[in-house]
């Protein structure tokens, strides 16, 4: 599967392809949700507190180690030639 930084952005739809891919990676979407769309969407809101933000970078930093596991991350050129 390839994808681009957009779609990786987009939370839902990184849990829809993952589980596509890898079902049960993230367990269930709603647990997804709970651990890393949430949390992560709250601290990047502008009212959010420092708790918020800080949970946010921790959370995140979480799913990109899992991430790194099963997704090849490069550019067109490094992936293809």
């Amino acid at each position: 599967m390839i994808t681009c930084d957009v779609v990786e952005r987009d939370l839902d739809n990184l849990y829809w392809m993952m589980d596509l891919i890898n079902p049960g990676l993230f367990k269930t979407h709603e647990i997804f949700r709970r651990d890393f769309q949430l949390p992560i969407q709250k601290g990047k809101r502008r009212q959010a507190n420092p708790k918020d933000v800080e949970l946010a970078k921790k959370q995140a930093n979480i799913l990109d180690e899992v991430l790194n596991r099963v997704v090849l991350r490069g550019t067109a050129g490094n992936l293809l030639g």
